[in-house]
C-alpha cells in the first residue's frame, strides 16, 4: 500500500522532524521547546544532526534528549555545510512525512497539525511565516509581504524566485528520494520545491505557522532582505538554471528548453544577449515573475530592467 493511501486512512500519520544545527546555542533551546510543544500527537522521530559546532549546541541537544526519547542526535566528523547536513538529517529520519527545522526559529503549536491536514496528495506543503527579532518579538512583517505565496506553481514560476521556505515545509519521503543527491550550490529548500513542482503539486497553508527569527548570524537572510551578497550572482544564477534544466530531462521537454535558453543569458553580457534576455522575460513574464508582488505595469518595467540586471 502506498504512503499516500495509508496517510489518508490514518487519522494521525507519523511525522519525522529533521533539525540541523551549527553553533546554534543562542536560540536552540527555544526552538526545541516549540517542537516539543506541538499539538500534533504523532511526531515519532526528531533527528538532530550537528555540523561540528564549537559552542554549547551539543550540550543543549543532549539535555533535551534526556527529557524526550524521540530526540536522536548525530554529530558530523567534518563540517558538511547546511545543504549536505539537511540531506543527511532527512536521510536519517524514518517516517513517511518529514518536517524541516532550523535551529533558531519558533514553531507555533499547531504547525505540524496544520501541515499534515493540508498535505493531502501533495508531495510538499508549506505555509506563511512571520518575522521575529532576536528577543522573539513579532516585527509585523511576514514572508507573504515580499513574495506571492500560495500560487499555482510550475517549474518556470520557481526558476528565479523561491517562495517555499524550508522552515515552513513538510514533504513526503518520496520527494526526498527523488531529489537526492541535493545540488551542492542550490539551497535545499529551493531544490526540493523545484523537484516537487516538476513531478507533483505543492500545497499551501495561508497562515503564519512559524516565527522566522532574524539575527546577525542567520545562514540565509530573509526573503526581501536588502543586504544580499551581489558577488558572483551571474554565475550562481547560470549554474542554478542549468541544474534545473538538466533535472527536467525526460520529464518536460518544453520547460527544459526554456530554462536552458534562460540560463544562456547569464553567461554572455553582450548587448545582443541582453536584448534577447529582455524579449524572453517580456514573453514569459506571467510565469517567470509570478512570485513577485508587482502589478502588470511594474512587471513590464522589470522586464525592461533585465537589460542591466543580473537577477
Amino acid at each position: 500500500m502506498s504512503s499516500h493511501t495509508s496517510n489518508e486512512l490514518t487519522p494521525y500519520p507519523p511525522v519525522s522532524i529533521a533539525l540541523c544545527t551549527y553553533n546554534g546555542a543562542a536560540f536552540l533551546a527555544q526552538q526545541l521547546e516549540s517542537i516539543l510543544s506541538q499539538t500534533y500527537p504523532n511526531i515519532t522521530d526528531i533527528v538532530c544532526v550537528d555540523d561540528c559546532s564549537t559552542d554549547e549546541t551539543l550540550s543543549i541537544l543532549h539535555q533535551f534528549a534526556l527529557r524526550d526519547g524521540r530526540i536522536r542526535i548525530f554529530q558530523n566528523s567534518r563540517n558538511l555545510g547546511y545543504i549536505r547536513n539537511f540531506e543527511k538529517a532527512m536521510g536519517l529520519t524514518h517516517e513517511p512525512l518529514i518536517a524541516l527545522s532550523d535551529q533558531d526559529d519558533h514553531w507555533y503549536p499547531a504547525k505540524i497539525e496544520r501541515l499534515v491536514a493540508a498535505i493531502g496528495t501533495h508531495l510538499l506543503v508549506y505555509s506563511d511565516s512571520e518575522y521575529i527579532n532576536e528577543q522573539g518579538e513579532k516585527t509585523g512583517q511576514k514572508l507573504s509581504d515580499y513574495r506571492k505565496l500560495g500560487m499555482e506553481m510550475n517549474v518556470l514560476n520557481l526558476a528565479l524566485f523561491n517562495v517555499v521556505a524550508g522552515h515552513t515545509m513538510m514533504i513526503r519521503r518520496e520527494l526526498f528520494a527523488q531529489s537526492i543527491p541535493f545540488h551542492t550550490k542550490i539551497p535545499h529548500d529551493y531544490w526540493l520545491a523545484f523537484q516537487a513542482a516538476k513531478s507533483g503539486s505543492i500545497g499551501f497553508v495561508d497562515e503564519a505557522l512559524v516565527g522566522y527569527r532574524q539575527h546577525t548570524t542567520n545562514v540565509l537572510g530573509a526573503i526581501g532582505s536588502k543586504n544580499k551578497n551581489k558577488s558572483n550572482v551571474l554565475a550562481q544564477t547560470h549554474e542554478r538554471l542549468t541544474a534545473f534544466s538538466d533535472s527536467l530531462q525526460g520529464v518536460n521537454v518544453k520547460h527544459q528548453a526554456l530554462l536552458k535558453n534562460l540560463s544562456s543569458f547569464y553567461v554572455d553580457l553582450s548587448w545582443q544577449k541582453r536584448m534577447r534576455k529582455v524579449g524572453f522575460f517580456w514573453k514569459h513574464q506571467h510565469e517567470l515573475l509570478q512570485a513577485k508582488r508587482r502589478n502588470n505595469l511594474r512587471k513590464r518595467f522589470y522586464c525592461i530592467q533585465m537589460y542591466w540586471r543580473t537577477t
